[in-house]
């Protein structure tokens, strides 16, 4: 999945696991860190990525993604904030 921040940067989620920024050039940022343990088979893996309507002031992203969990995995969905 994919959303745009308000200075034209996209936030993009990949199966995997990973979350990353892609700046107005095309560069492709390193991993974000602090992401939840996410369970990447089958269908699962990290989803889609929405940015907050607010974010210059509040800096949310929210994001789906498959959980592992005791007899498989659920899909969830969280909120992180996003800082230098």
């Amino acid at each position: 999945g994919l959303d745009f921040l308000p200075d034209g940067r996209m936030v993009v989620s990949e199966r995997p696991g990973r979350l990353r920024l892609v700046g107005r050039d095309g560069a492709l940022s390193a991993p974000l860190a602090g992401l939840p343990a996410v369970q990447a088979r089958g269908q699962g893996g990290l989803l889609d990525v929405a940015v907050d309507p607010d974010f210059a002031q509040t800096g949310l992203v929210y994001f789906t993604f498959a959980e592992p969990g005791a007899g498989g995995a659920g899909t969830s969905a969280a909120r992180a904030r996003l800082t230098d």
